[in-house]
């Protein structure tokens, strides 16, 4: 079940570039999850990772620094009334990224 004033908070950290850690993890009927967090840093800048599970497949994104979109990108999210789509859209939170601190990887497990 989705939080819309966990949302909102994220939306609004992402838009006044607040520094703080931001995750989500979020279920899939079961056989599967989509995770990750937003490092929002003091100087703006963002480190970025996601990671997803669909039954016995799952996939771990780099770990990126870069660039926050605007804050008018995140006050549109925030406008938006469609929760589902504010909450892709702090999923989704880099404009450009500038450097993989860790790689990701993908496994497979039989």
């Amino acid at each position: 079940m989705m939080n819309p004033e966990a949302v909102t908070c994220a939306l609004e950290a992402l838009r006044d570039r607040t520094p703080k850690l931001l995750r989500w993890d979020e279920d899939i009927d079961g056989w599967g999850y989509n995770a990750g967090y937003v490092f929002i840093r003091d100087d703006g800048l963002a480190i970025h990772r996601a990671w997803s599970r669909l039954d016995l497949d799952g996939e771990v994104g780099d770990a990126v620094l870069g660039e926050l979109h605007s804050a008018d990108h995140f006050q549109g999210c925030l406008d938006d009334p469609d929760e589902t789509a504010r909450l892709d859209c702090a999923r989704a939170p880099l404009a450009s990224s500038s450097l993989v601190c860790d790689q990701g990887w993908n496994s497979t497990t039989f």
